[in-house]
Order: structure tokens, then C-alpha cells, then sequence
């Protein structure tokens, strides 16, 4: 078995070179990077001071758990990757021999905010390389301050689609009632798949032919997902019969998501 070496923070202002097996197996979505060079953050300083408390006051709020391995600003050369693979941020698969600059950062792909993608900082789970992640958990090596590093961000592409019935009641001539019911699934890849659904009932109404807008509230709810209410305010500015452009906005979650596109109506 071959080993690597890192600097090991055991305590605060206490640092060791120790000895680590380089693991033989990586599990899904793992990339195992040969260290190339590693930045020292401020974070880095403060932790090796003995300021480990970190988000203090908010949900996140954690203490460093010792030993760790510093260095989450790194540049590496991809050695080996797990099964299924590993993309790049734009969607290219990871090689070994990549040089590679990684996130700082690991989401855990399975909380609402990952699953609707949302930006990796949104994760409910976020844990940080080189800061909250112990070198005494297998397989260790989760800094950059090392000859080799693991990453398994998994770098995961998600695919979302919905099947869904509506129901219009005319109200006046220019607003409707509006019903909606939808299946959903998400699919994380590496197996990771949840079946969910959606219903929202609101109003809209046309300014004239070539404008109309709508207000929504509904709930969706999926698969080890917490469900949530949510509201939608959104528009349409009609070329013709058939196309037109929509924007929306939904709130959820104390969040909001703004989506913009083409649409075409039959």
C-alpha cells in the first residue's frame, strides 16, 4: 500500500508531518489529485491560533474537529477517478493527468437546495476541505497541505422534469383561475434519484393580447426532502399566436429563483 505524507494540524499551534494510506479504491465521483501547490488562507491562520469556532450563531455553526489536514486552495494533477466518473464545471469529464483547481467546498448533493440547484453554497450540509473534515475519518486525506488530496465533490449533473394537468375558470374576460397538479423527478446521477410533486393554484390575468401575467402559491414536496410552501410571480409578452417570452420569480424558503426563456403555446 502506498502511503502519503501532509502536515497535520493535531491541535491548535501544534502541526505534525504524519503518514497516510493512499486509498486503493475511490468510491463513486471521487478524484484523487497528486498536490501540486496549496494557498494559506486567513481561515487557515485563525484555525491554527485556536479560533475554530466557525458561522457561529447561524445553523452551520461548528467547531474544528482535530486533526485535520489545512489547504483548501489547491492545484492539483488528477491521478486516478471513481466509477461513473467526475466532470469538470463545464461539464467535461475529468482525466487522470488534468491539471485541476478544486472547489473549497463539498455539497452533499441530497438536501432541497442541491437538489434544486442552487448554488453549492446554499448546501444544508456544506463541509469544507482542509476545515471541518478530520483526517482521522478514512481516507484522510481531505487538505491540501499533502502529497495527495481526495476530492469527492462528485462534481454530479442533475436532470429535472415534470409531468403535470392544469384547470382555467374564467373569472371575468381578462382573468382566469388557474390549478396546477405535477409529478417530478430529479436525478442526481450515481443512482441518486427522487420522485416528488408539485400543486399551486393562483390567478392570472391579460393586459391585452400580448401581455399577461399570473400569481401563484403552491407546495412541493419530494423523496427525503423536506416539502415547502412557495409563491411565483411571473409574465408573458406574446410575438404571435404560438411564441412568446416568460419570466418568473419564485420565492421558497426565505430564497428566490428568477427563470427566463422562450415559450411556445399550442
Amino acid at each position: 500500500m502506498s502511503t502519503a505524507q501532509a502536515a497535520t494540524l493535531v491541535a491548535p499551534g501544534r502541526l505534525e508531518v504524519r503518514e497516510y494510506p493512499v486509498p486503493e479504491a475511490l468510491e463513486p465521483g471521487a478524484v484523487l489529485l497528486r498536490m501540486v501547490a496549496s494557498g494559506i488562507c486567513g481561515t487557515d491562520k485563525h484555525t491554527f491560533r485556536g479560533e475554530t469556532e466557525q458561522y457561529a450563531g447561524t445553523d452551520y455553526a461548528r467547531s474544528t474537529p482535530f486533526p485535520i489536514i489545512q489547504g483548501h486552495e489547491n492545484v492539483g494533477i488528477v491521478e486516478r477517478v471513481g466509477p461513473g466518473g467526475a466532470l469538470a464545471w463545464d461539464g467535461r469529464p475529468l482525466q487522470p493527468g488534468d491539471r485541476v483547481v478544486p472547489a473549497p467546498n463539498r455539497a452533499c448533493g441530497r438536501c432541497r437546495f442541491c437538489l434544486r440547484r442552487f448554488p453549492y453554497y446554499f448546501c444544508r450540509n456544506l463541509e469544507n476541505y482542509g476545515n471541518s473534515l478530520s483526517s482521522r475519518d478514512a481516507p484522510h486525506l481531505f487538505g491540501g497541505w499533502s502529497n495527495q488530496e481526495i476530492d469527492n465533490s462528485g462534481g454530479a449533473d442533475f436532470d429535472r422534469w415534470r409531468l403535470g394537468v392544469g384547470y382555467n375558470r374564467t373569472l371575468s374576460p381578462q382573468i382566469d383561475l388557474v390549478a396546477r397538479a405535477a409529478y417530478e423527478k430529479l436525478d442526481a446521477g450515481h443512482g441518486f434519484d427522487v420522485d416528488g410533486y408539485s400543486t399551486e393554484v393562483g390567478v392570472r390575468g391579460a393586459a391585452n393580447p400580448y401581455f399577461e401575467g399570473y400569481a401563484m402559491a403552491g407546495w412541493e414536496d419530494f423523496e427525503h426532502v423536506d416539502g415547502d410552501f412557495y409563491g411565483k410571480l411571473g409574465a408573458q409578452a406574446k410575438f404571435n399566436q404560438n411564441w412568446g417570452i416568460a419570466g418568473e420569480v419564485k420565492f421558497v424558503s426565505g430564497d428566490q429563483q428568477w427563470f427566463v426563456g422562450p415559450r411556445l403555446t399550442w
